[in-house]
């Protein structure tokens, strides 16, 4: 499970963002100190100002944030996580690989495979 702080530094490098860069695009919603605290883990409970000027400021929908936030996993895919996974499968060849094989298993083959990959 991810914490708040490690998803937001996860968006940010992969986003290329910079605390700055973050408190700017989010419309003077939250500031540098504050981000800051987030970043380290210091700043855990945020209200729904916060969450959604974060997310503004990540360019990420505000539920990802808000799941986050809580320390709850997303079992729900939003049209960004959406695209945001299929940039990276195109950026993957391997994954690309592994998609287009699965792609072509039978019903059988995918229970199996994600039997196996639930019991990492």
């Amino acid at each position: 499970m991810e914490s708040l702080s490690e998803y937001v530094q996860r968006i940010m490098k992969e986003k290329n963002l910079k605390v700055p860069d973050v408190v700017r695009r989010s419309n003077g919603g939250i500031g540098e100190t504050y981000l800051t605290s987030i970043v380290k883990g210091e700043a855990t409970n945020l209200t729904v100002e916060k969450i959604k000027a974060l997310a503004l400021g990540l360019g990420v929908d505000e539920v990802e944030v808000c799941y986050a936030a809580c320390g709850v996993e997303s079992k729900e895919w939003t049209p960004r996580t959406l695209l945001t996974t299929m940039d990276k499968i195109v950026a993957s060849p391997e994954l690309t690989e592994i998609l287009k094989a699965l792609m072509r298993a039978k019903s059988a083959k995918l229970k199996a495979v994600k039997k196996l990959l639930e019991r990492d």
